[in-house]
């Protein structure tokens, strides 16, 4: 993957060097679900969401109660600035389109409160 420039579409896989002989070995990145919780479990190193719901038949879900504030923020803002230091992969760009929706704004942020009081 190519870090100058955004995937045109989500990526499954990702290349990544060894450190020893310098091969490239292509990793498999993809969302697993717990055994026993049966909740979702972070790509990047395997643990579980503990704040994890539904809103219209789409997932949301943070990391912890910051991530939860900085979400509710952003979305029941009315004028939505990322600021300077916001690049392209910064958390709030890559929010899927129906959370940032004008239509479900009352919802994520409904969810997203509930979400707070766990």
């Amino acid at each position: 993957m190519n870090c100058e420039s955004t995937p045109q579409r989500p990526f499954n896989t990702v290349e990544a060097p060894c450190p020893e002989c310098g091969a490239v070995n292509v990793v498999d990145i993809s969302w697993s679900i717990d055994f026993f919780s049966g909740r979702p479990l972070d790509p990047y190193n395997g643990e579980r969401l503990w704040y994890v719901d539904d809103v219209r038949g789409n997932e949301i879900w943070a990391y912890n109660t910051a991530h939860l504030t900085y979400l509710r923020e952003y979305i029941s803002s009315s004028l939505r600035e990322r600021g300077d230091h916001a690049g392209k992969y910064s958390i709030i760009t890559n929010l899927p389109a129906w959370m940032k929706s004008k239509k479900n704004r009352d919802d994520v942020i409904k969810t997203l409160d509930r979400l707070m009081k766990m």
